[in-house]
């Protein structure tokens, strides 16, 4: 970055760094920066609902962001967050996004420098009080200030989860199809025959067309049933549709057998049930579906007990009945 000086000499710095350092190197940046990220995602416990999350470091926060950019940046040597958009890396309403993300973790992260009189990242139980009413967060019924504003910061983390996916996603694309999925996590699984209507794309379920949950809301619950029975991930696209359409699913859908049926598949699974409700719970389909659910997305307990929000620790304990099942837990 240009401080001051030179600003010839920075320019012709700027100009070989892109030639002599930069160029070619791009894919493996991209890996290695997603391989750091999930490394650092681990070493803070890999989950986004922690309730004393660390802001800057923690999945879904700051850091986040700031890969997102670097990778964009490495790749179209753009100076700013906002170029991405000219290069389709993310749309007008996703850099959107990322914005009132990002103003909303620095000014949480200024209130928090400021409390501890030194550099501090973590949201610890002790502070969290005081940056609520720094915030202005009010007292409700049934919900104090301190748990609206942790709801408040563990929805912008998943916002942060969503643009992820969405950015690599579009990011595939710009790559063209020879080098998808060169930083997927997920090998490729022989291809599933019967897919409902759904299609693959680059080994993920997706949709075949932007209305095909309009069609029919059921589809909803099926695709994440699907994914669960054939052990594939879902296309970040399909999810965003999944995120948009979720209010498709009313007391219609909710009484239907058949999706309860998926639904209860997915819950007793023998196979990785967590991961499954984990994404249901991020499109809001699972939250639509059982509203008793939606009610504790993202909320916290300001308590010493709780490590995670409650819909966290109840996918969680869905995953131990699994284990349990599957005789994996023989020596706890």
């Amino acid at each position: 970055r240009y401080l001051w000086g030179d600003t010839a000499l920075y320019d012709e710095a700027v100009a070989r760094f892109g030639a002599e350092v930069v160029a070619g190197t791009a894919r493996i940046f991209i890996t290695d920066k997603l391989a750091e990220r999930d490394a650092r995602h681990k070493r803070m416990g890999d989950s986004r609902y922690v309730v004393e999350p660390n802001l800057k470091e923690g999945k879904g926060g700051l850091r986040d962001l700031h890969t997102l950019f670097w990778i964009g940046k490495y790749m179209h040597r753009v100076s700013t967050v906002a170029e991405l958009v000219d290069k389709g890396l993310l749309t007008k309403q996703e850099l959107r996004q990322f914005q009132k993300a990002e103003n909303f973790f620095w000014a949480v992260r200024s209130h928090l420098h400021s409390i501890a009189n030194r550099p501090e990242e973590r949201l610890t139980f002790d502070v969290q009080r005081e940056i609520a009413a720094r915030m202005r967060y009010v007292d409700r019924p049934g919900r104090s200030a301190v748990e609206k504003f942790m709801q408040h910061y563990f929805l912008t983390a998943k916002q942060v989860g969503d643009l992820t996916g969405l950015f690599l996603a579009n990011l595939e694309e710009s790559e063209g199809p020879k080098k998808r999925r060169f930083f997927s996590l997920a090998g490729f699984r022989r291809a599933p025959r019967n897919l409902g209507g759904f299609v693959l794309d680059a080994g993920r379920i997706a949709l075949p067309r932007d209305n095909f949950f309009a069609e029919d809301p059921i589809r909803l619950i099926e695709m994440f049933a699907l994914a669960d029975e054939h052990g594939v991930e879902i296309h970040p696209q399909a999810m965003r549709v999944a995120n948009r359409d979720a209010k498709l699913i009313d007391a219609r859908v909710r009484t239907n057998p058949r999706a309860n049926e998926l639904l209860l598949g997915v819950l007793t699974s023998r196979r990785d049930p967590a991961t499954v409700l984990r994404w249901m719970n991020d499109a809001s389909v699972f939250g639509r579906f059982m509203p008793d659910f939606g009610r504790v997305v993202a909320q916290m307990q300001f308590d010493m007990y709780h490590h995670y929000t409650v819909d966290e620790h109840s996918i969680r304990a869905i995953d131990l009945l699994a284990k349990i099942e599957k005789g994996e837990m023989g020596e706890d």
